[in-house]
């Protein structure tokens, strides 16, 4: 009771008690707004499931939380790229980065970039 609740809020943020991917995506979406970056091809399935897995099959694990991936692709500049990068590395929510991959344009000022992560969220 005597946590502030903006304080509460951003603990839940940080490591939520439910699997919210719409806000997840929707909180990395604003981030990639910031660069003029829209994310497409969104992809959400459970860590080390096979390609193709949803989102809603997890199994059961014998652990307190659960892990979830998602992967998308952005397109810019690389600059641009490392301070997107950087905003996700300082945003509130517990997720590692596992696989960046990319793809050159010939004028070589955007690059196409996916990526996967996986966070965390409590049972």
């Amino acid at each position: 009771n005597s946590i502030p609740p903006q304080d509460l809020d951003r603990l839940l943020r940080l490591l939520p008690d439910t699997v919210d991917t719409v806000r997840l995506i929707f909180d990395i979406d604003r981030i990639a707004a910031r660069y003029g970056m829209v994310i497409r091809t969104v992809r959400i399935g459970e860590a080390g499931a096979p390609e193709g897995t949803l989102a809603g099959t997890f199994e059961a694990q014998s652990k307190d939380y659960g892990v979830v991936s998602l992967s998308f692709t952005v397109t810019a500049p690389y600059e641009t790229f490392i301070g997107f990068i950087r905003d996700l590395e300082d945003s509130l929510r517990i997720s590692d980065i596992t696989e960046i991959t990319f793809s050159a344009s010939e004028s070589d000022e955007l690059s196409d970039y996916k990526i996967t992560l996986k966070t965390y969220w409590l049972k």
